[in-house]
């Protein structure tokens, strides 16, 4: 559920983030969680979340995601991808940060779509 993250201002500054990933992968497909199995199988993560459901509920999203999903779900199929990831603000140099198995929190990412060797 807590997955390590990864932003390129946090990166540069070695800081180290976590985010709550309310979904999961089964042999590279990404899983949602019905919200009778996620309450159940993580009630820390309900009662936390909770507290923003209001925020949660009110925010423009997709229009099948849950209170306690992600608002937008395009990319999330591709998260454990290897990916390059580059701040959207470059002031003298571009610094660019390979990651794999790592959730990104902002910035832009670029990923390979298919093998071409």
């Amino acid at each position: 559920m807590v997955k390590k993250a990864a932003s390129p201002r946090n990166l540069s500054c070695d800081k180290s983030e976590h985010i709550i990933f309310p979904y999961y992968y089964d042999n590279g497909k990404l899983i949602r969680y019905s919200q009778e199995r996620f309450e159940k199988q993580f009630p820390m993560a309900t009662k936390h979340l909770i507290g923003y459901a209001d925020s949660l509920r009110k925010r423009t999203s997709d229009s099948n995601v849950l209170w306690f999903e992600y608002g937008r779900t395009q990319a999330l199929a591709h998260l454990e991808q290897t990916k390059l990831l580059l701040s959207t603000v470059v002031t003298n140099k571009v610094k660019v940060y390979e990651r794999r198995k790592q959730y990104h929190t902002q910035g832009f990412i670029l990923q390979q779509r298919r093998n071409f060797h």
